[in-house]
């Protein structure tokens, strides 16, 4: 009888260890998982606000140039005063 306690507590440390183990592989892999995420959403943030940069930069060159052509416009035909 000794001997069947005794393997059996020697199992139940084995399958306490393993679960051990299991638990800290699964908060490991929840652990990168969030940081690939927030990896991601930052890298999403960074992109839009490249891309509203360059939507100002758009308009803005856009403005100049329609006032360049208004000015060579006034140059060519001035208007009546």
């Amino acid at each position: 009888m000794k001997d069947d306690e005794k393997m059996d507590q020697k199992k139940k440390g084995y399958e306490e260890e393993e679960t051990e183990e299991e638990e800290k592989e699964e908060e490991e892999e929840e652990e990168e998982e969030e940081e690939e995420e927030e990896e991601e959403e930052e890298e999403e943030e960074e992109e839009e606000e490249e891309e509203e940069k360059e939507e100002e930069e758009e308009e803005e060159e856009e403005e100049r140039v329609g006032v360049e052509e208004k000015e060579e416009e006034e140059v060519i035909y001035p208007t009546p005063q």
